[in-house]
């Protein structure tokens, strides 16, 4: 019977071992993604109008995303602490800046009109 226990025993403690090991891999690998997301959000509006531009090519280091109906956008970035920003839209003139993502500031940016 001692012969049939203690092997079933080292494997379960074997097993158990593997598991934390695992977990714990994942968990830094997670926490490592997440520390370097940085993100970048804004609202375009028209400063003439006093409105919120709907449509607009937000451009980050060339992946682009577009404004929502109320002209606000989110774009996450990774692993860059500059990027180049451009913003178009059609009849507006197109905007571009350098940014640091270490701000971590929302952005207001305004076009106008051609």
């Amino acid at each position: 019977m001692k012969k049939v226990i203690l092997p079933i025993v080292m494997l379960l403690s074997i097993f158990v071992a593997i598991s934390v090991i695992q977990a714990k891999l994942i968990e830094n690998r997670t926490v490592n993604i997440s520390e370097k997301v940085q993100t970048i959000n804004g609202i375009v509006a028209d400063p003439e109008l006093n409105e919120s531009i709907a449509g607009a090519v937000i451009s980050v280091n060339g992946q682009k995303t577009y404004s929502d109906l109320d002209g606000n956008f989110s774009f996450a970035k990774l692993d860059n602490k500059k990027c180049n920003v451009t913003i178009s839209m059609i009849s507006y003139e197109t905007q571009t800046f350098e940014m640091d993502l270490a701000s971590n500031q929302d952005l207001a940016i305004y076009l106008k009109k051609l």
